[in-house]
């Protein structure tokens, strides 16, 4: 199968940690750890901001735990989260496992981040990238909710990690590497279709690169990805598509109600009539209300029949391609401009979602950028050593692809913020002096 297209970097794996970095690492498992804890268990304990989104999830997970049918609706979105909850809360119906578990799912976020940095920089980029892993509030916030975002953010990350290993090894180990990728991935879609694009923008870099300095090393490895994700992926889209009534459903079916939603004119309430059926529902897209508008719209067909919602929205975009340029447009500097977070994070009069976005803004996404314009030569000649950045960026082209062909929500690009910080955390260690120049991948 020959070596791996990322190489193997020894300086950046074994090189012993000094006893300052030591401190700091121990400084964030405790201090982060013990964070988290209070804040999912005593500061915003999910049960008591149980509305909107959160509200379906836990009603999802009830159904499920009592053993109630799934019907069509259940197919608006992917299955992953309400399974989960149900798991939890069949063993301890208080919801304190559930608290527990999203908080031992939020220090594995903060783990893969540490992994993959060193992985790819070292051990300074990698301390670095750990200390704003533990202070980026929107990790611990999600974790206090019941919504996908946790889990999905920490499989998303452990799909890229695994793709990472498998570029880093050779032979057998390598194909069990890019097996653990697609399964990874594949779980990642069961809790959110978000994902879709991500992993082909970063599928064609990898492939790219594959070509290009792993001769055909790259292929069997893609192999072991399509393979690992197929396991999952068929009995998903077996179950989605049995629900939607025979008609073909990959994992859920609001991709197609979201591109509506995201292109419809300045409207703010959706409401899907399903007459047939006999069901209504209603839906409003987080920045719809953000942006003030207050018309509506009634359709005479369900939310989740992907066909009739792609042909509206086709319909309003080709009559109306400036405006609806405008609204994608404007997805996407929402995705990396909204000023707070939803759900919203006020503690005692204090907008923590704010302050988070300041600290994203100053720490993570600038420093980020210079990162990659100091790399920008290498990576536009596709020079093997620019592979770490355009890993890192190929994910945030996606998520930016996807909201601009349907709706936006800052928590679409959360999970996908410990790519930024692992991108920013070179010039934090730049500046420490243990960062000279971007590691050899030859």
């Amino acid at each position: 199968m020959g070596s791996g297209i990322v190489g193997n970097a020894p300086h950046t794996l074994v090189s012993p940690l000094n006893r300052m970095q030591r401190a700091i690492i121990w400084a964030c498992w405790l201090g982060g750890g013990l964070g988290r804890l209070i804040y999912i268990l005593v500061i915003h304990p999910a049960t008591q901001h149980i509305y909107s989104d959160m509200q379906g999830y836990v009603d999802r997970a009830l159904r499920s735990a009592a053993g109630v049918p799934e019907y069509i609706a259940d197919t608006l979105y992917p299955p992953g989260a309400s399974m989960f909850f149900a798991a939890l809360y069949r063993v301890d119906p208080s919801w304190a496992l559930a608290a527990i578990g999203q908080w031992l799912i939020a220090l594995g976020v903060m783990a893969l981040i540490w992994q993959m940095a060193r992985r790819l920089y070292g051990n300074g980029a990698a301390v670095a990238a750990l200390v704003l892993a533990t202070l980026y509030f929107p990790f611990t916030h999600y974790a206090a909710l019941f919504l996908a975002e946790n889990v999905f953010t920490f499989l998303s990350l452990l799909s890229f990690y695994s793709l990472l290993r498998a570029g880093q090894a050779a032979g057998i180990a390598a194909l069990r590497w890019a097996l653990a990728a697609g399964i990874a991935l594949a779980l990642a879609a069961a809790f959110k279709n978000t994902i879709v694009l991500p992993a082909i923008c970063t599928a064609v870099v990898w492939l790219v690169f594959a070509k290009k300095y792993g001769g055909h090393g790259g292929w069997p490895m893609a192999f072991g990805v399509v393979i690992g994700f197929t396991l999952l992926i068929v009995p998903l889209s077996q179950r989605c598509t049995r629900l939607n009534e025979g008609r073909f459903c990959l994992v859920s079916n609001n991709l197609a109600m979201n591109v509506l939603m995201g292109h419809y004119g300045e409207t703010g309430e959706f409401r899907w009539h399903d007459r047939p059926r006999g069901i209504t529902m209603y839906f409003t897209a987080v920045e719809s209300a953000t942006r003030g508008y207050t018309a509506s719209a009634d359709f005479d067909f369900g939310p989740y029949d992907s066909t009739l919602n792609l042909r509206v929205a086709s319909d309003w975009i080709r009559l109306h391609p400036a405006a609806a340029l405008k609204l994608s447009l404007e997805n996407v500097g929402t995705l990396f401009g909204r000023q707070t977070l939803w759900p919203a994070a006020v503690y005692r009069g204090f907008d923590i979602g704010a302050w988070s976005q300041k600290f994203f803004d100053a720490l993570i996404l600038f420093p980020a950028l210079i990162v990659f314009a100091r790399r920008a030569p290498a990576m536009l000649r596709g020079k093997q050593d620019s592979l770490p950045e355009w890993l890192l960026l190929a994910p945030i082209i996606g998520v930016a692809a996807a909201v601009f062909l349907s709706i936006a929500e800052v928590r679409f690009r959360v999970p996908f913020d410990g790519l930024l910080i692992i991108a920013a955390a070179p010039l934090y260690a730049l500046i420490g002096g243990r960062y000279a120049t971007a590691p050899s991948w030859a």
